[in-house]
């Protein structure tokens, strides 16, 4: 696992990490977690912009070639 892009993710830009990971849209993230979409949509942009993805999908590919599963 990538330690250093890992460790700059928050608890919760990590736990939505893994729900991409596992192809969950940001609807029902939001829904899953009891958060507005809106602030699931600021988590998405933050882990794109620590893990210097283009988008959700290589943040995916990301997590899950970096050993991040959904628990």
């Amino acid at each position: 696992m990538d330690l250093s892009k890992a460790r700059s993710l928050s608890p919760s830009e990590l736990k939505i990490l893994k729900c991409l990971a596992e192809g969950v849209s940001n609807k029902v993230i939001a829904l899953q977690h009891c958060l507005a979409e809106a602030t699931v949509k600021i988590h998405v942009k933050n882990i794109l912009r620590k893990l210097s993805a283009q988008n959700r999908t290589q943040a995916a590919i990301w997590a899950r070639e970096n050993g991040v599963r959904h628990a």
